[in-house]
């Protein structure tokens, strides 16, 4: 079984990990994938202000004893004397950037410093539309629409989080010799099968956006709800959608069937996962252009044995290849959806022998351990 590495107390290279917002609860996966790394010492670069720093990280901001005038010019210029100083004092030797603006803003540092700079590409960064960006007003996202291509120039390695990432790449422009697919992958260790019966619960974990889907996973529900009066619909987080979402719910009549768990920690949504029946992620292309790139919450419930339901979407059939190891349909099939959920409901065992097929892909094709050894080979070679 594949074991969680520790970083090596030799190790003398030094990775700075860039992200304008740190630590927040949806990308646990930029801090795992960090943590995982064994040949590599990581410290973490905010843009914006610390809140919150998890026991036992490393981490730094940039506007830490910057005026409100150097914040500003950094968001217009993508210039920060005080990132150069940072990346300096604590000797990065490569900078990773996650997603392209944050990438696009480490840039200048990174060639002034010297520094190789990767630059992992998620979804939303090379499908949103520019248009989208431009509408939005947001200094970052301007800059980001009018000067996305300087990426393919100031990069060492763009690294996408699935096949299909890599093709909205190349056809936003960027050079496919710059372009690698790799995924991050999940601690399958942590992220173990749950042993023992599961609860009649379905679950979602996801941030309420339009590309999640989440509307279509309520009304699929309402339509065999009374079919499985013993099951509970979980709705794990929260974000823009959230009053719309409970309207739908009251508009339905399943209010006493569906819990809005809200953000909760980590451990208590592997927790939850982990019990459940089934996992539910139905994901659609947003109206903007939005896309997933590979959901980081698909593959942990997978590699806790949960059986999976999802949508032919972006990078997802690179996790569920085949009928084997989950269940898709197309974007916006509310009755797949629902015929799906009934077939799988109706039938725990078969259910069950799905859940484990999902877990035994992930140990051979999604493992952090491997995949992180993997990403130090990308940081050797652009050293």
């Amino acid at each position: 079984m594949p074991t969680t590495p520790e970083l090596d107390a030799t190790a003398t290279n030094r990775v700075a990990v860039l992200r304008h917002n740190l630590f927040v609860a949806s990308e646990t996966f930029i801090r795992a994938q960090a943590g995982a790394l064994t040949r590599y010492a990581p410290f973490f670069v905010a843009r914006r202000p610390l809140h919150h720093t998890p026991p036992g990280v490393e981490a730094y901001s940039s506007s830490d004893g910057a005026s409100a005038v150097a914040d500003l010019r950094y968001a217009i210029t993508a210039r920060s004397g005080n990132l150069e100083r940072v990346l300096r004092d604590h000797g990065a030797d490569v900078m990773h950037a996650h997603f392209g603006p944050d990438g696009l803003y480490a840039s200048a540092a990174a060639r002034r410093l010297a520094l190789p700079l990767v630059v992992t590409l998620h979804g939303r960064d090379v499908t949103v539309r520019p248009s989208e960006l431009l509408r939005s007003r947001k200094p970052v996202a301007i800059r980001y629409a009018l000067e996305r291509h300087k990426l393919g120039d100031r990069a060492a390695r763009l690294i996408c989080v699935s096949d299909e990432i890599r093709n909205a790449a190349l056809r936003a422009g960027l050079p496919e010799d710059k372009l690698l697919t790799h995924y991050i992958g999940v601690d399958t260790v942590k992220y173990a099968v749950r042993p023992g019966e599961r609860e009649p619960l379905i679950v979602h974990v996801a941030r309420f956006v339009e590309k999640k889907g989440t509307t279509d996973l309520i009304s699929a529900f309402s339509k065999i709800s009374e079919r499985h009066p013993h099951h509970r619909l979980a709705l794990i987080g929260d974000g823009p959608l959230a009053p719309a979402l409970r309207s739908q719910v009251r508009e339905l009549g399943i209010e006493s069937r569906v819990d809005f768990v809200g953000r909760i920690e980590p451990e208590e949504v592997r927790a939850m996962v982990g019990r459940a029946e089934v996992f539910v992620l139905p994901s659609v292309t947003a109206s903007n252009g939005d896309r997933e790139g590979l959901p980081i919450a698909l593959i942990e419930a997978m590699s806790l044995g949960t059986t999976v339901l999802a949508t032919r979407h972006s990078g997802i059939p690179e996790a569920i290849d085949s009928a084997d190891v989950g269940t898709l349909v197309e974007e916006h099939d509310v009755p797949a959806i629902a015929a799906a959920l009934d077939e799988m409901l109706s039938d725990p065992r078969a259910t069950r022998e799905l859940g484990l097929a999902g877990a035994r892909r992930v140990r051979t094709h999604f493992d952090l351990a491997t995949q992180t050894r993997l990403l130090e080979g990308i940081y050797d070679d652009v050293r």
